[in-house]
């Protein structure tokens, strides 16, 4: 069973634009790392979060966030499904079944709202997106907390701002929104298999895998940070 999870880990669809239309989202379905990367730029991601390290929130202004935000509707999510169960298919089609299946009813507003998260916040999807990887890099049973998760937010708001997200149209945002946020719903269920069937091989697998896709897209090593209630903060060495 965890082994077509794990192919979850790195399915990639097809690039999108990071000047999207409305029209043009739903055929052109972007992995949501890459459009993160877009919006903060690869190396810009990783960058920015270690140059703030141990600033305080206060240090510059309160980032205006209407940009990040968007209404939800279930057919975005619905589509964001069966791009990510497509993209699966053609490295398993098991896999690709078991992922519509265990996603049928998965409520995203509800996730997030647990997690002290807003539903309709592109950044509150990235946070916990990057929460439930860094869980899995380290080998963590369970997702960081909702303190860890606001200081995650804080960083991804941060980072996002900078590459003028309004450009990106509402249903594309809830797009990115709900393709992170299903990533992370498949890792966790990965989580919760090895807390239940320990396997230290299987398990070492899926933190490599965790690690290796966040580096790739977003620009950012998750074994190298630790995450206190700040958000991601550099390992002593």
């Amino acid at each position: 069973m965890l082994k077509p999870l794990i192919l979850l880990l790195g399915a990639v669809a097809a690039p999108l634009a990071a000047h999207a239309q409305d029209d043009a989202y739903m055929g052109q379905f972007n992995h949501a790392g890459r459009v993160i990367s877009d919006i903060a730029g690869n190396a810009a991601v990783g960058q920015s979060i270690k140059n703030r390290t141990g600033r305080s929130q206060d240090d510059d202004a309160r980032p205006g966030e209407a940009d990040l935000t968007f209404r939800r509707y279930p057919k975005v999510t619905q589509l964001a499904r069966e791009e990510i169960a497509a993209q699966t298919r053609k490295k398993s089609p098991e896999a690709a079944r078991q992922f519509l299946h265990d996603t049928q009813h998965y409520d995203i507003a509800a996730t997030l709202r647990r997690a002290g998260l807003s539903p309709n916040n592109l950044a509150d999807a990235a946070a916990y997106h990057v929460g439930v990887y860094w869980a899995a890099v380290h080998q963590r049973a369970e997702r960081p907390g909702p303190g860890q998760m606001q200081g995650l937010r804080r960083q991804m708001v941060e980072v996002m701002r900078r590459r003028k997200p309004a450009a990106l149209t509402e249903g594309v945002r809830q797009s990115i929104a709900d393709e992170l946020m299903l990533r992370a719903y498949s890792t966790e269920q990965m989580l919760r298999l090895l807390a239940r069937q320990p396997d230290a091989q299987q398990a070492a697998l899926v933190s490599r895998a965790a690690r290796q896709q966040v580096q790739r897209t977003m620009g950012l090593d998750l074994a190298d940070y630790a995450l206190p209630s700040a958000g991601l903060v550099p390992r002593a060495r």
